[in-house]
């Protein structure tokens, strides 16, 4: 089989049979077979993110309780179905605590951990307004005041007219 196929179409008919005959799977994408993807007329693909809600980044202490205790530790992001935990003493992933930062609470399970750092997944998913509540708040867009355009020796109006009549009342 491969040496009619080398005889009747060329080097690249040979490779081709040779896949065949070793039984390896061609795989193909958007640019084509196997074959393509080892010569170079491939292109390559970005992987999608995994998953499915955005991460948002926050910095809040918070406490991770398990069946064997709780933990200290901190959040470093957080998303509607999920965060991310640092602590001394991580949890075994598979397991289930309860998650409690600022004055909220979700279940989770832990779905990786290492290096100080574990993946949450809540059983439910929190509300936006949560997740938006437990981000730092965004700077002001507002540029400050230029001390050249502050008017000196000028009193506002309001003020000047509390000063003048003192006995309002």
């Amino acid at each position: 089989m491969v040496e009619g196929a080398a005889a009747t179409g060329g080097p690249h008919t040979l490779w081709k049979a040779l896949f065949r005959a070793r039984h390896l799977p061609e795989i193909s994408d958007k640019a084509g077979t196997a074959w393509n993807m080892v010569f170079g007329r491939a292109t390559a693909t970005v992987p999608q993110e995994r998953r499915g809600s955005p991460r948002t980044q926050v910095s809040c202490a918070a406490r991770l309780r398990t069946s064997f205790g709780a933990r200290e530790g901190t959040l470093s992001d957080l998303s509607i179905s999920g965060a991310r935990f640092h602590s001394f003493d991580l949890p075994k992933e598979g397991s289930t605590a309860l998650l409690e930062w600022e004055t909220h609470d979700a279940m989770c399970r832990v779905v990786w951990a290492r290096n100080g750092v574990c993946g949450l997944l809540f059983d439910r998913p929190i509300p936006r307004h949560v997740v938006d509540q437990s981000a730092p708040p965004s700077p002001s867009t507002e540029p400050p005041a230029e001390v050249g355009k502050i008017p000196l020796g000028q009193r506002s109006s309001l003020r000047a007219g509390l000063i003048r009549n003192p006995g309002n009342d």
